[in-house]
């Protein structure tokens, strides 16, 4: 049993997965049935989606170490969903994943990271680290020009973009190379030395019309509030883009039309910007000499490269541990020795019974029997009599009086 909140791996031991909902239906917002856990053996999982991508950028809130590192963070979070097939029928579960190259106080490689069995998640993790790497220069750098521009604004402080996944454009490879996978939405927070700030820029639909969103980002001027930080959304995208595939080749979707990790020329194009972004001085600079790109590709991946062999998706499970009610027979010595000693203590509770039974049924019918001759010695008179008389007997009590010598003078 899988419970809700749940934390587990896949035995691609890429990502880390948390379960945030189970149900069954065809309607998430209207679920025919929700469930508190998973009854899981083992079972694929399948026609997993992603949902949607967030991008929360911090400032200075943040550890001193991590800012050593770089000015910016950039943490990601997915929500996402898979089916499974079990003995009460299909379950979708609702998950969640993040990522954080500069994580506070923790190592974020993939723990089965490995360049030639799963090449295809090797590439991945490459692309999340140095685009990671490239959208937190670019933040640097855009809200030095978005605030040294204009006199009526103040730099940001922190910021959250979400990009919502747009599957209906994403059915041929050129919809994977362009920019119109996913629908941006952005809000970035100026900062407050009196923690009271009413003016915020946020991504304007209606400006941009709905159509082509990311490219006219991209193409804003850098003062432009409503279309702010036009820096920052190449790499913002790539590494989106990145995201949404790893995550998907994590979970072993095989099923997948295209896929960047997996598809050589889709591979090259995203790579094809490594150069210039190891190449690239640090806008803040590596204080701690912290390399967190070790044993990642430093190189843009090209036809014939050694890992394209190794390039693909297999069918993915849960790892995690089960704790099973697995029903067992007792050995033949086992159950000869637990029927003897159940049969001794049925015969002695038995034999309690019977006692009790019959002595009270006896002392009810013949009370007399509740006395004998030493008991009687110490009775009172008249019970004694009363007892001697009740059974036939003569009371052999007489007077008694008491003598008291008389001290010798």
């Amino acid at each position: 049993m899988i419970p809700i909140n749940t934390e587990f791996y896949t035995n691609n031991t890429a990502l880390k997965y948390t379960v945030t909902k189970i149900w069954q239906g065809d309607d998430p917002h209207a679920p025919e049935q929700l469930l508190g856990s998973l009854p899981y053996l083992n079972n694929p999982l399948e026609d997993c989606s992603v949902s949607g991508i967030t991008i929360e950028f911090e400032g200075i809130d943040r550890s001193a170490s991590q800012i050593a590192i770089q000015q910016w963070g950039a943490r990601l979070q997915a929500t996402l969903s898979c089916r499974v097939d079990t003995a009460g029928g299909w379950t979708t579960m609702n998950m969640t994943t993040s990522y954080d190259y500069n994580a506070d106080g923790g190592n974020t490689a993939f723990s089965g990271r490995n360049e030639t069995k799963k090449a295809s998640l090797w590439w991945g993790e490459s692309l999340l680290a140095w685009y990671s790497i490239a959208l937190t220069n670019d933040m640097h750098i855009s809200n030095q020009l978005f605030y040294e521009n204009q006199t009526d604004t103040d730099p940001i402080y922190k910021g959250h973009v979400w990009f919502q996944t747009n599957e209906s454009n994403i059915s041929s490879k050129e919809d994977v190379e362009g920019l119109n996978m996913f629908i941006p939405n952005c809000f970035f927070v100026p900062f407050s030395n009196n923690g009271v700030e009413n003016k915020v820029y946020y991504c304007n639909r209606d400006k941009m019309e709905n159509t082509d969103m990311v490219d006219k980002l991209i193409h804003a001027a850098q003062t432009d509030q409503l279309m702010p930080l036009p820096g920052i959304w190449v790499s913002a995208y790539s590494l989106t883009r990145a995201f949404y595939f790893t995550i998907l080749t994590d979970l072993g979707q095989t099923k997948l039309k295209y896929n960047l990790l997996t598809d050589p020329d889709l591979l090259t194009g995203a790579t094809k910007d490594y150069k210039a972004i190891l190449d690239r001085p640090d806008t803040w600079g590596d204080n701690l000499r912290i390399n967190n790109t070790g044993g990642l590709a430093d190189y843009a991946f090209k036809s014939g490269d050694s890992t394209e062999k190794n390039l693909g998706v297999t069918s993915s499970v849960i790892s995690t541990t089960f704790l099973c009610q697995v029903p067992r027979l007792k050995s033949r010595p086992t159950l000869v020795v637990s029927v003897i000693i159940n049969t001794f203590v049925l015969l002695s509770a038995l034999w309690k019974s019977y006692k009790f039974i019959t002595d009270s049924f006896l002392l009810s019918r013949h009370p007399e029997s509740m006395f004998c001759e030493g008991c009687a010695v110490s009775m009172p008179k008249s019970i004694s009599d009363e007892a001697s008389i009740a059974s036939g007997q003569k009371s052999h009590g007489g007077d008694y009086k008491a003598i008291r010598q008389q001290d010798e003078r």
